[in-house]
């Protein structure tokens, strides 16, 4: 085999050594090798180097065609199994018919035709048998059973020497004949056998995180998805839904989350937990033509997220799937829920409130034509409800247990702006009667019984995001309690706002906010998106509402296509998957 055109091709294969290093031992060893050649390639040929090379290139090629495929290629569909289990077999079969002789003192190898027939037979040999002990003892057939052997095969038979030194001692020479297929063969055993030990445990195990972790170690990925998986479900019995979201992040550093999401789907433990689904990796909901997501809900008691769309569409993701909880009459605007009542109230086009009662009563609420309404809030006791229009006037509704209705009070807060759609969301501030409210270009403004003064540190915190040039603020909302708010732009950042605690019954002291004001997060940063076709980066602007689970760590953004985007908080890591079709769910006709 000649080492200077062999080594090219296979410098490109060393891109699978880097991600092989970064996670197992074996893949530094393969750097090292890398080195080695580098320096015998610069040394004078001899027989030994010529040998030396020849090894070297078989064992770093062999390696690092299994590393890209392990680590850079997903899994593979069965379509594409299939032909690549053709193509072997074709390959080994060419192999066969055109053999030649070789004798044993000129080539220490086996020829390269019977090692591929060796190698292919051991391979789908112990796949069959693996097949068989599926069937008998009633588990699943694990792609580790078959994806990592066959990316084995096509490296042994591609990187395989042709030829090597006829130098060496007779003894030697016999041994390395069979030395390789002996060594596969005794690695397929070997982990034939820790694997079905542990996918036996992993059924009657009361621990299964620790299989998870035992798992990953011994590399096999599959098992370690199941395990995970047993052991969300587990911790969503007993300790509830937050706990099991914040475990499942704390193995995405080991376990690749989009097979995760994939695995979850298809368990039948999980795969209907539409809500957990949701918080955990996010939803892309597959909307009817023309209709568009308007805003969106949390109900962590009910353990749902509901999302409103521009058909009045109301639908829950849920424990048992999604389903449509209710159907405006009018085009909707906004959406309130109360966590304590676990109410819902739907703002139409009609200026009209739908209060859904979870006796599935629904009371209307007619409000003031003069006005055009742009946002609904309710307390968490669902007893007041507030509505916003357009230009940031804000009227107030108490419900009534007596007469079972919404009572009106009255304007809270005058009109803040003449121009229309000045006003873009509003959220109460933790006390009676008091909010902030966005406006058009990121300011903030705060609505209460006392002002703020024109120096006070606590004004100028909600006017930092104010830019006049920009008109992409579309939401704001609290993250946890009422000192740390949020805003959201259309094209996903999100801007976290460190304030006073608004609660107290004395607002004297938050006009006198101390010096300094806790300092502000550094906002969460939108996807950026790649443009395939020219090239250029650019931001998806169809972010619409803010939907915070703080008890998981979670902050569910809805974007206008229908898609709830879960970012991990602290820490504000943005979950993006790459094969989007993993978080596709169709809503119901």
């Amino acid at each position: 085999m000649n080492a200077k055109s062999r080594l090219l091709p296979l410098w490109i294969l060393l891109a699978g050594a880097w991600p092989a290093a970064l996670s197992w031992t074996w893949g530094k060893g393969i750097l090292l090798l890398w080195g080695f050649l580098w320096v015998l390639i610069g040394v004078e040929p001899s027989p030994l180097t010529h040998s030396l090379r020849t090894l070297l290139l078989f064992l770093i090629g062999s390696a690092s065609v299994w590393s890209v495929a392990v680590n850079l290629i997903p899994k593979m569909s069965h379509a594409v199994f299939y032909l690549m289990v053709l193509f072997l077999w074709g390959y080994a079969a060419r192999l066969w018919k055109y053999r030649q002789p070789v004798s044993s003192y000129e080539f220490p190898w086996p020829a390269k035709s019977t090692a591929a027939v060796f190698v292919l037979i051991v391979i789908f040999g112990f796949m069959l048998v693996h097949l068989v002990l599926a069937g008998m003892t009633h588990s699943r057939f694990q792609e580790e059973s078959w994806s990592s052997m066959l990316w084995a095969a096509l490296a042994f038979l591609l990187c395989y020497p042709t030829e090597a030194s006829s130098h060496g001692n007779i003894t030697v020479q016999r041994s390395l004949r069979w030395m390789l297929p002996l060594l596969i063969f005794q690695v397929t055993i070997l982990h034939s056998v820790q694997y079905m030990r542990i996918a036996h445990r992993l059924e009657t195990s009361p621990a299964p995180g620790q299989l998870a972790e035992k798992a990953i170690r011994q590399g096999y990925a599959g098992l370690a998805r199941r395990a995970v998986l047993r052991e969300t479900a587990r911790i969503y019995a007993d300790q509830g839904w937050a706990d099991a979201v914040r475990y499942q992040r704390s193995q995405w550093p080991a376990v690749d989350k989009e097979k995760l999401a994939e695995a979850f789907r298809r368990d039948p433990a999980l795969g209907r937990n539409l809500f957990l689904f949701t918080l955990s990796f996010g939803c892309r909901l597959q909307l009817m033509e023309g209709e568009e997501a308007v805003d969106m809900a949390l109900l962590p008691g009910e353990e749902s997220v509901y999302v409103l769309t521009s058909r009045g569409r109301l639908l829950r993701l849920g424990t048992s799937g999604l389903t449509v909880a209710w159907q405006a009459p009018q085009p909707p605007v906004a959406l309130a829920v109360s966590p304590v009542r676990r109410i819902k109230a739907v703002l139409t086009q009609a200026r009209q409130v739908h209060v859904l009662e979870p006796d599935h009563r629904a009371l209307l609420v007619d409000l003031p034509a003069s006005q055009t309404w742009v946002d609904i809030a309710m307390n968490g006791a669902g007893t007041r409800m507030w509505v916003m229009s357009e230009h940031g006037h804000i009227d107030a509704y108490r419900y009534s247990a007596d007469r079972r209705e919404w009572l009106p009070e009255g304007p809270l807060h005058p009109p803040l702006w003449r121009e229309p759609d000045m006003a873009k969301a509003f959220v109460p501030a933790g006390k009676e009667n008091t909010f902030y409210l966005l406006d058009a270009f990121g300011g903030i403004h705060w609505r209460g019984a006392r002002g703020l003064a024109e120096g006070n540190p606590c004004r100028q915190r909600l006017l930092e995001w104010y830019n006049p040039q920009r008109d992409t603020p579309v939401d704001i909302a609290f993250w946890e309690e009422s000192t740390t708010l949020m805003m959201l732009e259309r094209t996903g950042d999100v801007h976290f706002y460190a304030l006073p605690d608004t609660r107290q019954d004395d607002l004297a002291s938050f006009d006198t906010a101390p010096e300094p004001l806790p300092p502000n997060p550094p906002p969460v940063q939108s996807v950026i998106y790649l443009d395939l076709e020219t090239g250029i980066s650019y931001r998806k602007t169809q972010s619409l509402r803010l939907a915070p689970a703080p008890s998981a760590g979670t902050l569910l953004i809805l974007q206008s296509d229908g898609t709830v985007q879960a970012i991990a908080l602290p820490g504000r890591t943005y979950v993006t998957f790459t094969r989007l079709k993993l978080l596709r769910v169709e809503a119901p006709g």
